[in-house]
């Protein structure tokens, strides 16, 4: 049986692949160095710090996969709804912490695009017919 393509499983990959992208590399390159070189933390908490931007990298790589793998398995949906309820709490985190340290919406902005993923994947779980198959099959294609 030839496998249909969700439409919206593939552009919540392809938006998670991007914010993982940018975490990777203005993340890398804006916030890493400052943080291995500052003195104002000892070296376990620099390490923990270092550590979690890592997990962070990790964690969204592998939602962007999971993602992926919902866009071209439907066994794969059931695990991506989960995962993207993950992403809808990260945009709720963001909002949180903005909040309780005075920065909200705009020093940590953050929120816009882990909710742009995570309704993208409430779309994707709840409309039927997103796959590119079914609607050329809908259309006689």
């Amino acid at each position: 049986m030839k496998t249909k393509f969700n439409l919206l499983w593939g552009a919540a990959a392809l938006m998670m692949a991007a914010i993982t992208g940018l975490h990777v590399v203005a993340g890398g390159q804006d916030y890493v160095p400052p943080l291995l070189t500052q003195k104002a933390l000892n070296a376990n908490e620099t390490g923990i710090y270092y550590y979690v931007w890592h997990m962070a990298t990790l964690t969204m790589g592998t939602i962007a996969l999971v993602f992926f793998g919902a866009a071209v398995r439907a066994n794969w949906r059931g695990p991506a709804f989960l995962v993207n309820g993950l992403v809808l709490a990260f945009a709720g985190l963001s909002v949180a912490v903005g909040i309780g340290f005075s920065q909200f919406p705009w020093a940590l902005p953050q929120w816009t695009l882990f909710l742009a993923v995570g309704l993208t994947g409430m779309a994707a779980s709840i409309l039927p017919g997103t796959s590119r198959q079914a609607r050329l099959d809908r259309h006689g294609g």
